[in-house]
């Protein structure tokens, strides 16, 4: 099964090479739990990264981190769109750079491509529940309701699982 975890980038931290990037993310990178706080540095500019891993190898690595809360929302909008639209399948790329992932439906299974890549079962369920978590701590950090279309989304999502 697909694994996926979200992380934001340290405030005040420059990434200025991937060469150790993966192997040494906590220098660059928190991991998004529910016991923990969340600093910013900025409200509109949200670096982090989406990691998809599959029987602990990368999918997605810490390399490719942008603005998460964006392709977070990318993602929500798309596997909505693969639902109540009654499409097969879509694409989309990242915010901030030209990385594109492609969606599909199978039945009730749902699958993902980064780059033209292999094609992976995608963790429907988990991921909802990691957004919603992003969505929550960075609006509880900006004392804001920033989120609130996409907390929608995901409900009328979790409706039709």
């Amino acid at each position: 099964m697909t694994d996926v975890e979200f992380y934001l980038k340290r405030p005040g931290v420059k990434i200025t090479s991937f060469k150790d990037i993966n192997s040494n993310y906590f220098k660059y990178f928190n991991l998004i739990n529910v016991d923990d706080t969340v600093e910013l540095q900025s409200d509109y500019y949200i670096e982090g990264v989406i990691i998809f891993k599959k029987d602990n190898q990368f999918i997605c690595d810490f390399t490719y981190y942008d603005l998460i809360d964006q392709l977070a929302s990318y993602f929500i909008t798309a596997i909505h769109k693969l639902m109540k639209q009654e499409i097969n399948e879509i694409a989309f790329s990242f915010p901030d750079q030209p990385i594109e992932i492609r969606l599909k439906r199978k039945r009730n299974n749902y699958y993902f491509q980064i780059e033209e890549g292999k094609w992976y079962e995608f963790p429907l369920a988990k991921f909802l529940d990691k957004s919603k978590l992003l969505f929550d701590k960075i609006d509880s950090f900006l004392n804001k309701n920033s989120y609130s279309h996409e907390r929608n989304l995901i409900q009328e999502i979790f409706v039709s699982l």
